[in-house]
């Protein structure tokens, strides 16, 4: 009798040991799901603020499917980012201050959540659907601003009106098409 006991008794700690086995495994594998890394991070992190500036137009509903369709590519490389971004309206005479409008608000958005992270630098790409004189329907970069660490920590990101980017930028350069003053960096490089 105190042989069953004791072999019952060996079972329930058996018992015990898995279940906590399995808990512990659990609780690893929740804790590991949760973390992302800095280029994931960062990634999240533009994808909402793109979200908050959307604007809905043409009954179309912006989510974050369409938002990760703009991004062409993000890479985060020793605390630089570079992501190059697309977006999906045509450029006309018509359209092309409003799209301007929106994508200085996009990169203002972009720039305040990467430097949130910490970054050193982010250099941002826009490109859009432009139509040639001939009646051809192109995509274009038409937008690439860079910003430092540097400078990054003179600027107000709540505060700072989207114009105002091209004045704080350590460099920017917009397409002739957008038409004004049109400021160029020399020795600004797209990539």
């Amino acid at each position: 009798m105190c042989e069953l006991k004791e072999n019952m008794l060996n079972k329930c700690w058996i018992l015990f040991a898995l279940i906590l086995f399995f808990l512990v495994g659990a609780i690893q594998n929740n804790s590991n799901a949760e973390k992302f890394t800095l280029e994931q991070t960062i990634e999240r992190s533009i994808v909402a603020a793109l979200e908050d500036t959307a604007t809905v137009s043409n009954n179309a509903h912006p989510n974050e499917k369409n938002i990760r369709q703009m991004i062409k590519t993000l890479s985060v490389k020793e605390g630089n980012l570079s992501v190059h971004l697309v977006t999906n309206n045509n450029l006309t005479n018509n359209t092309k201050n409003l799209i301007l409008t929106k994508i200085l608000a996009d990169s203002t958005g972009i720039f305040r959540e990467g430097f949130a992270h910490g970054l050193k630098s982010a250099n941002i790409l826009w490109d859009s659907l432009l139509t040639d004189p001939g009646g051809n329907v192109h995509n274009e970069t038409v937008l690439i601003v860079t910003l430092t660490g540097v400078k990054n920590g003179d600027i107000d990101w709540s505060a700072l009106p989207p114009e105002n980017l091209p004045k704080v930028a350590d460099h920017f350069w917009q397409h002739a098409f957008f038409g004004g003053h049109v400021p160029t960096i020399i020795g600004c490089t797209p990539y």
